[in-house]
């Protein structure tokens, strides 16, 4: 009811004026008509474009427009490498590193350290793990979401840890890509947040998707 009454009371357009304009001259000429009244219509008036003519060619060129395919060349091939894969979804970036001899899927990181924000380690950890070709824009000063988890017992001594928290920023692609050269990752792939669950645990995948909402 709300919406209705805001559409009704609402100032119309340039447009929809002159679409009113135009019918209530309609319905007077066709009541002049009617009445066997006649009137000569000026030249003015018979060149004119009325607003009707218009929306007919704008239709026509809505209708003569190709609309482009949301199937790339990536989705074709199934290239997970590429950004440019499943348009109409959102992607995460994950990449697989050699931890404790284990080659393990996850979100690119580092270390923190005292002398730079969090957010600043997310963006060092970021041109690190995937190169300065890669850019990016991450929302906001404060993560979006912590993941924390207990270290196995052979690694707590050396590690001098009992667990490792994880502090995840939401950041949204620009341009380029991953660029491997030089660096400890050895692979990456954009996924999906359907096709995260084959490669991360359960329990990080539930903490992504807490934040890295789809509609």
């Amino acid at each position: 009811m709300c919406s209705k009454i805001d559409v009704e009371n609402s100032l119309l357009s340039v447009h929809e004026e002159k679409i009113e304009s135009e019918k209530k001259k309609m319905k007077a000429k066709k009541e002049k008509e009617e009445k066997g009244v006649g009137e000569e219509q000026s030249s003015k008036d018979l060149s004119a474009v009325t607003a009707f003519d218009k929306e007919d060619h704008w239709e026509k060129e809505v209708n003569a427009y190709p609309i482009p395919s949301r199937i790339t060349e990536a989705d074709k091939k199934n290239d997970m490498k590429s950004p440019k894969r499943k348009l109409d979804r959102k992607l995460v970036l994950i990449v697989q590193e050699m931890v404790n001899g284990k080659e393990i899927w996850k979100l690119p990181d580092g270390y923190y350290n005292n002398e730079e924000t969090l957010k600043e380690t997310a963006e060092n950890a970021l041109q690190q793990c995937c190169g300065t070709t890669l850019k990016s824009y991450i929302f906001g000063n404060a993560p979006h979401g912590l993941f924390k988890y207990k270290l196995p017992v052979s690694v707590r001594e050396t590690e001098n840890a009992e667990g490792v928290k994880i502090f995840i920023y939401r950041a949204e692609f620009k341009d380029g890509n991953v660029d491997l050269k030089d660096k400890e990752i050895l692979d990456y792939k954009w996924v999906t947040l359907e096709e995260l669950s084959e490669y991360v645990t359960p329990q990080f995948e539930k903490t992504l998707k807490d934040f890295v909402l789809e509609f």
